[in-house]
C-alpha cells in the first residue's frame, strides 16, 4: 500500500493531466451529492472516474518506461505514446457521455422546476 500511495503522489506531482483529472473527480463527486444521484447513477459515475484514472496511470507508465529506455527520439516510440494517449481520450469521452446523460437532465430540471 505504501508504494501505491507513493506512486499516486508521484503522478500528482509530475503529471499535469492527473492533477486536472483529480480536480474534475472532486467536482463530479460534489455534484453527485448535490444532485442526490441514485445508486446506479453514482456507480456509473464512479466507474467512469476509475476508468479515466486507471487509463491515465497506464498512459503515464508507458510514457515513463519508454522515456527511460529510449532517451532519443524514435518514430515507433512516438506512435506507442500517441496510442496510449488515445486510450485515455476514449475513457474521457466515455466519461463525458456518462456525465451528460446523468447530469444534464438534473441541471435542466433546475430551470424547469426551480427550487422555491
Amino acid at each position: 500500500m505504501k508504494y501505491a500511495i507513493k506512486g499516486l503522489n508521484y503522478a500528482f506531482k509530475h503529471h499535469r493531466h492527473f492533477k486536472i483529472e483529480l480536480f474534475v473527480v472532486i467536482l463530479v463527486i460534489i455534484l453527485s451529492f448535490i444532485f442526490d444521484l441514485n445508486t446506479l447513477e453514482f456507480l456509473s459515475i464512479l466507474f467512469a472516474i476509475v476508468l479515466v484514472l486507471i487509463s491515465e496511470i497506464f498512459n503515464n507508465l508507458i510514457k515513463e518506461t519508454l522515456n527511460f529506455v529510449y532517451q532519443e527520439y524514435h518514430q515507433k516510440v512516438k506512435f506507442i505514446k500517441d496510442l496510449s494517449a488515445r486510450a485515455v481520450l476514449i475513457a474521457v469521452i466515455y466519461s463525458l457521455i456518462v456525465g451528460i446523460i446523468i447530469f444534464l437532465p438534473k441541471i435542466f430540471s433546475l430551470f424547469i422546476y426551480p427550487l422555491s
